[in-house]
């Protein structure tokens, strides 16, 4: 078998590009100046930001090699030019500019120079009039030789310049000025921030809040705003999302912070689909006559209280005291119903020994998270007692059936 690190198929960098697509857009919100901006993904291109009278289109160009260089020649600048001059009209009548921004850079003699956001191509002497030249000079190279291997008889699936042909083609065929025009409103913004410093960028982005707490806000707002991007491209919400959101969203999660609350990450979602069942959470339920259904579910919760205690002492060590302390409170709270379970059940048929324990582990699926003392890190999410208790299950220091620990030995 092909193993993930050699796998030439693999799709990581695909997936990285559309994850960083949404990240991309989360910075441009946090860095824009004006509170009317906002943004939409996979919409007239990779990220679209209005502001009043102003439109932009956002292509973004990632890679895991920050080493990497992009030209003239490039194909990922044909690829680009291709996807505008595909919605040339639509640009022309939003009066939009341009955005490539890709983790790359350009060479320091690179023609390409001339487009840097910041101008400081131009002062070096680079001039968009010399550009344009160069991409229509690459752009009918490009052509003439695919032309020539058309008529000797070749499709288009076999001509050279797979990925770069079908852009140089249709610029060659715009008229001059058409393509100083489009050139006229491009902008580069080469070296721009990778995936994995995401998470710094939009922590160093926060306003008013500590260095050591603003790893803790990044990652819960990145966390918020990857579910309304789902929301967003599914049209559960508007596919426009607006810095006031977001701005308000930042302001509840620093607010939790301050007041001691821990952020929750795990508690409404479900386990991947390659996660399987435990066989002693599954052995333990099974004693007491439980279905696979009863079992997935507690599973489930297993599955969200561990990553969410996980999540929490990555953030804070100090938090595995408390927990050792709630499991504790968690153990205590169940002996007491559980000995008293097992002294009027222990007599019994096989049949009412389950059903005894059956009422437990009702009990710690449905009652406990309002009967337990609550965590005092202040999280009283149930699924944290539901799923701690499988936790304690399947370390077998808590259990449903009278005779669990003999069974399961």
């Amino acid at each position: 078998m092909t193993s993930a690190a050699t796998n030439q198929h693999s799709a990581t960098g695909s997936a990285l590009g559309y994850y960083y697509q949404a990240i991309y857009a989360l910075i441009l919100l946090l860095e824009s100046e004006r509170d009317d901006v906002s943004v939409s993904i996979e919409t007239l291109d990779d990220v679209y930001l209005e502001s009043g009278a102003e439109k932009v289109l956002h292509q973004l160009k990632h890679s895991i090699d920050r080493n990497a260089r992009i030209s003239v020649a490039s194909d990922e600048v044909w690829k680009t030019i291709k996807v505008w001059l595909d919605q040339l009209r639509q640009i022309e009548l939003l009066d939009a500019t341009l955005v490539l921004a890709s983790v790359a850079s350009f060479a320091d003699d690179s023609p390409l120079n001339a487009l840097l956001a910041d101008g400081s191509g131009a002062g070096k002497g680079f001039s968009r009039d010399a550009l344009t030249s160069a991409l229509r000079f690459e752009a009918e190279r490009v052509t003439k030789e695919r032309n020539e291997q058309r008529q000797k008889g070749k499709k288009d699936g076999e001509l050279s310049y797979q990925k770069k042909g079908p852009g140089c083609e249709a610029f060659a065929a715009l008229p001059p000025e058409q393509q100083s025009t489009l050139i006229s409103r491009v902008v580069c913004q080469p070296r721009s921030f990778q995936i994995q410093d995401a998470c710094g960028k939009v922590a160093r982005l926060l306003p008013n809040i500590p260095e050591r707490a603003s790893k803790q806000a990044a990652e819960e707002l990145i966390e918020w705003w990857d579910r309304q991007v789902v929301l967003s491209l599914t049209r559960e919400r508007a596919r426009a999302i607006g810095k006031l959101e977001v701005q308000e969203k930042t302001l509840n999660i620093i607010r939790g912070i301050a007041s001691g609350k821990l952020a929750v990450s795990f508690f409404s979602k479900m386990p991947p689909p390659t996660h399987t069942t435990d066989n002693i959470i599954q052995r333990q339920i099974e004693l007491v006559g439980g279905d696979q259904e009863l079992i997935d579910e507690a599973c489930c919760q297993e599955w969200r209280a561990r990553n969410q205690r996980d999540q929490w002492i990555g953030n804070d060590f100090s938090i595995s005291d408390d927990l050792v302390t709630f499991d504790i409170k968690l153990q205590e709270e169940w002996r007491m119903r559980w000995n008293r379970m097992r002294k009027s059940s222990s007599s019994g048929t096989d049949s009412e020994k389950a059903a005894a324990g059956m009422r437990i582990l009702d009990w710690a699926l449905i009652d406990a998270p309002n009967e337990v003392p609550p965590f005092e890190r202040k999280c009283t999410e149930p699924s944290l007692v539901r799923g701690s208790y499988q936790m304690l299950a399947k370390d077998l220091s808590v259990g449903w059936h009278c005779h669990y620990r003999v069974k399961i030995k």
